[in-house]
């Protein structure tokens, strides 16, 4: 099933087998050990982190952001499910765009860029 696979491509063969044989339970450290989470921060801490990080995404260029996230997504699929020449396109389309020259032109300049997902 499609859900296991992609327990199996987080966490790897042994460690999916663990959990769905074992049926235990794991803290928030373990997870982290395990790459089923990629961060661990305190409760209270929580909406500070959740802040910060969802700032520093929507900083970045949006096209390049949008094609990444495709590119895994399809990557994590079954072969045959994949749309790799979509992922490719949008990739291409990230270095044709306004938002790749403006990116360069910052680090140039010694500036954060500002893209505007053109």
């Amino acid at each position: 099933p499609a859900g296991v696979r992609r327990f199996m491509n987080v966490l790897g063969a042994a460690n999916t087998l663990d959990i769905f044989m074992s049926a235990r339970k794991f803290d928030a450290k373990e997870a982290l050990r395990l790459g089923f989470v990629s961060k661990v921060v305190p409760v209270a801490e929580l909406e500070k982190a959740t802040a910060e990080y969802t700032k520093m995404v929507a900083e970045n260029a949006p096209l390049t952001v949008a094609a990444a996230k495709f590119a895994v997504q399809q990557w994590m699929k079954d072969e045959k499910d994949r749309d790799l020449d979509r992922a490719m396109k949008m990739v291409e389309a990230c270095f044709a765009s306004e938002d790749h020259k403006e990116g360069r032109k910052a680090f140039m300049e010694k500036r954060k860029p500002v893209f505007k997902g053109e």
